[in-house]
């Protein structure tokens, strides 16, 4: 089973590398947790309307049992629907919250690929994060 899962990561992940040196890179937010969020990104994204959307991320992908890029997919498209926003502004505090620098394919193959346990960690993370920003 690993297997399988390490081919379809490395398929995900070849369409956007160059190298190998890329496709090595790009593995690592989903094995390996990072401890800060790159900062120039996080002061441009993670704002407060930014939370709100994490914190709905967050509260929707709890009670989510099948996790897998079609179902978070919809989660993303729900939460846009519901505040009359635009896909670039969930997926981009989200991709922050996944990578840590902004940088990933596929935001709902990304959150498979990462997992659930490690994307509501990182969901907290960032919200954490806004939180210590603004008091």
């Amino acid at each position: 089973m690993m297997g399988l899962k390490l081919m379809s990561l490395l398929s995900f992940l070849r369409e956007r590398s160059n190298s190998l040196l890329d496709l090595s890179k790009s593995c690592v937010m989903f094995y390996k947790d990072f401890e800060d969020f790159d900062e120039f990104q996080a002061n441009k994204t993670f704002t407060l309307n930014a939370k709100d959307v994490l914190e709905d991320l967050l509260s929707h992908l709890t009670e989510l049992n099948d996790w897998s890029a079609n179902n978070i997919h919809s989660i993303i498209q729900s939460i846009c629907d519901e505040r009359s926003i635009g896909f670039g502004k969930v997926g981009q505090p989200f991709r922050l919250t996944l990578s840590g620098d902004g940088k990933s394919g596929s935001i709902d193959k990304s959150a498979q690929f990462v997992g659930k346990k490690r994307t509501l960690a990182r969901l907290k993370k960032a919200i954490a994060w806004i939180n210590s920003q603004n008091n």
